[in-house]
This record gives structure tokens, C-alpha cells and sequence, in this order.
């Protein structure tokens, strides 16, 4: 059995609570908003990465840490560096917190450049936090 370190669970706990936010109104609204429901998280890589690592073991916790314990599924959607499934979320995924995805933290700057194939827009979409930091020089 793998053991999370307390502030680990924490984090975890507060992205839920922060990410999921625009659904929540009362106590009892969370309960029956996401009770019996399935979350899920697109992950914008393929199988095995450090991106679809994190979410799987989001996927594992989280759940008993929202009102209504909501089970979670974890779907991969590779293309085009994370491109394909922020696409997604932006157009097609249902904006009532049961969809989070988690993408290279570049969406923002392939907006920018004008990468082919983006229809997102990276100010609308709700960024939660990063599970993962990336060294860099």
C-alpha cells in the first residue's frame, strides 16, 4: 500500500476544494451535487508519464475528501503536447467541476505564439495549482 505524506493529502484536499469551487453552493448541495457522481481528469500526455502518474494517484484520494465521495477516472488524451486535451476541456467538457484535466504548464504560451491547432483560450479556463514542479536551470 502506498503512503501519502500528510502534506501531501493536504495539497490534494485543497486543490479539490479550490478546482471544484464554481460547483459548490451549501453543505448539503456538495453532498448531492457529486454523490454517485464520476470525476473525471484528462490527462493531456500518454500512459506512464509524470503527468498520468499524478493524476492516478489524485484519482485514488481524492475522492473521499469531497462531499458526496465521488469515484474519479483517470483518461489519457495525448496530441499535439497537451493541445488536443485542452481543446477538449475548453469546447467540449462539462464546465460543472465533474471534468479537470491536467496539461503542461505551456498551454498559456502555445496561446501566445499562435502554435497551429489551439482554440483555447487560456484566460478563460480555471487553473487550479500544478501537482508536479519541474526543475529547471
Amino acid at each position: 500500500m502506498v503512503q501519502i505524506p500528510p502534506r501531501c493529502l493536504f495539497a490534494v484536499a485543497c486543490l479539490a476544494g479550490v478546482g471544484l469551487l464554481p460547483a459548490l453552493q451549501s453543505a448539503s448541495a456538495q453532498e448531492n451535487f457529486f454523490a454517485g457522481k464520476t470525476i473525471r481528469i484528462i490527462v493531456g500526455t500518454g500512459s506512464g508519464g509524470g503527468y498520468d502518474g499524478a493524476a492516478r494517484l489524485t484519482a485514488r484520494y481524492l475522492g473521499k475528501y469531497i462531499p458526496g465521495n465521488p469515484s474519479f477516472v483517470v483518461e489519457n488524451m495525448p496530441g499535439a503536447s497537451g493541445i488536443k486535451a485542452t481543446n477538449f476541456l475548453y469546447e467540449a467538457a462539462p464546465k460543472d467541476g465533474t471534468v479537470l484535466a491536467t496539461v503542461n504548464n505551456s498551454m498559456p504560451v502555445y496561446q501566445a505564439i499562435s502554435q497551429p491547432g489551439v482554440r483555447f483560450k487560456a484566460e478563460e479556463l480555471n487553473w487550479i495549482g500544478s501537482l508536479l514542479q519541474t526543475a529547471t536551470t
